[in-house]
């Protein structure tokens, strides 16, 4: 029988110091800059969102993040607009380089995991550049081959169209 991890939801204000540091090292400046601020009365600058985040309190097998938890160790984390919000409620923002909703397991959370994500991100990137560019290359060869055929015409003219929508 698998043991399963017990899983305890926290929540902070980001306008209060601690709230701020820990979504810093969770998110990431970046993040923080991108999320709306209070306008005017005592919190007036301060960020207008929640930190909430789930944490193992004994360890075992965590269904959420697909993995085995340690106790005390973060399952998940999410920025809402209230302390009560839910992770399909998180807020959208700029995180690791594009918008997107500022929630994620920790394979994603803390520096070090968000610049291996990003890596992953930019090799898959590199990799389909390559892979776009040699499909370009052939569309070309099959262009010139098509050329010296004069009944292949409507296929050259679609091959022809897909080289200029692929440059």
């Amino acid at each position: 029988m698998t043991t399963r991890a017990h899983l305890e939801t926290r929540t902070a204000s980001l306008w209060e110091q601690f709230g701020l540091d820990y979504a810093a090292r969770l998110f990431g400046q970046e993040a923080l800059d991108s999320l709306p601020r209070y306008k005017r009365g005592p919190k007036a600058g301060k960020i207008n969102a929640y930190l909430r985040w789930t944490r193992a309190t004994s360890g075992g097998w965590c269904r959420e993040c697909q993995s085995v938890l340690r106790p005390n160790e973060l399952a998940r984390a999410w920025i809402c607009k209230g302390p009560f919000g839910l992770q399909s409620d998180a807020l959208v923002g700029q995180w690791m380089g594009r918008p997107q909703t500022l929630c994620g397991s920790k394979s994603v959370l803390g520096e070090a995991n968000r610049n291996a994500e990003m890596a992953r991100q930019e090799a898959c990137r590199q990799e389909l550049t390559r892979e776009e560019g040699e499909r370009l290359a052939g569309l070309r060869q099959l262009a010139e081959a098509l050329a010296e055929l004069p009944h292949m015409t409507p296929t050259l003219e679609k091959v022809r169209a897909e080289i200029a929508r692929l440059s």
